[in-house]
C-alpha cells in the first residue's frame, strides 16, 4: 500500500508495473483528500480509511492576501535608470530573457557533462509577477500544473485544482518555478520532457537545509548545461 497518490511525481514509479496484472494486484493507493491527476486511469486498487485520516481540508483561517494595485507598486520603484553594467559582469544574452514559450513544456532535456538532468534557465520574474501568483493562491485556490504548464489537463470537471485565471508571461514563469520547488522522483535519470519538477537543488550547491531538504541527493549536481538529450536516450 502506497501513501503517494496525491504528488504525480510517483507515477514514472509506478509505470513499469502498470501492464503486469500479478503485479498491479498487489499494489493499492491510499486515496488523499485530492487524487493526483495522472494517477487516473491506472490500474491499481485506490483504498481509503474514512475513521483513521481526513476527508475534508483543514480550515484556512488566513487573511486573504492583499495585493497592492499595479499603480502603487510601480511608485515605489526607482526612477533612475540603472547603472551600466561591466561587459566583464554581463550574463549571457539568455539570462537577460524570460522564457516566453506557452505551454512552457515539454522543454528541453538539459543534461550536464556527467549526464545528471538539470533545469533549463526560464528568467527570474519581478516581485509584481510573484504577488499576482501570491494573490491567486492565497484562499487555499490550487492551481493545476497540468493545464498551465503543459495544456494538456482532460480531467474536465473531475479536477481538484483550478484552470483560472489564465497564465502569461512573468506569472506563468513564476508559476513554473513554483512547481520546480517540488522535487522530481527520477532526480538526475529523468527524461521526461514533459516533466514540470525540479531535478536540481533552487537553493544551489550552497544549500544549508542538508539531507533535510528535497533535493539532497542531488546536492552534488553540477547545474550548468553541456547538452541536450532526446526523450528516449
Amino acid at each position: 500500500m502506497l501513501g503517494v497518490a496525491h504528488d504525480n511525481g510517483y507515477v514514472p514509479t509506478l509505470d513499469p508495473y502498470k501492464n503486469n496484472s500479478t503485479v498491479a494486484s498487489r499494489i493499492s493507493l491510499l486515496k488523499p483528500l485530492h487524487l493526483g491527476r495522472e494517477f487516473y486511469g491506472l490500474p491499481f486498487e485506490v483504498v481509503q480509511f474514512d475513521s483513521i485520516f481526513r476527508t475534508a481540508e483543514l480550515p484556512n483561517d488566513r487573511p486573504p492576501y492583499k495585493l497592492q494595485n499595479r499603480s502603487a507598486y510601480a511608485s515605489k520603484q526607482p526612477q533612475q535608470p540603472p547603472p551600466p553594467i561591466s561587459p566583464r559582469k554581463a550574463q549571457p544574452a539568455l539570462n537577460n530573457h524570460l522564457v516566453t514559450r506557452s505551454p512552457i513544456y515539454p522543454g528541453p532535456i538539459l543534461l550536464n557533462k556527467d549526464d545528471e538532468r538539470v533545469d533549463e534557465y526560464l528568467g527570474t520574474p519581478s516581485e509584481f509577477a510573484e504577488e499576482l501568483l501570491k494573490s491567486y493562491t492565497s484562499n487555499g485556490n490550487k492551481l493545476c500544473n497540468i493545464h498551465h504548464l503543459l495544456q494538456r489537463c482532460n480531467a474536465g470537471p473531475r479536477c481538484p485544482y483550478s484552470h483560472e485565471p489564465t497564465l502569461e508571461g512573468e506569472e506563468l514563469v513564476a508559476f513554473a518555478l513554483r512547481a520546480r520547488l517540488t522535487a522530481c522522483h527520477a532526480r538526475s535519470e529523468c527524461r521526461n520532457s514533459m516533466c514540470v519538477l525540479g531535478h536540481v537543488c533552487p537553493r544551489g550547491v550552497n544549500c544549508t537545509r542538508k539531507n533535510t531538504c528535497y533535493f539532497y541527493k542531488v546536492h552534488h549536481v553540477d547545474p550548468r548545461v553541456d547538452h541536450e538529450a532526446t526523450e528516449t536516450e
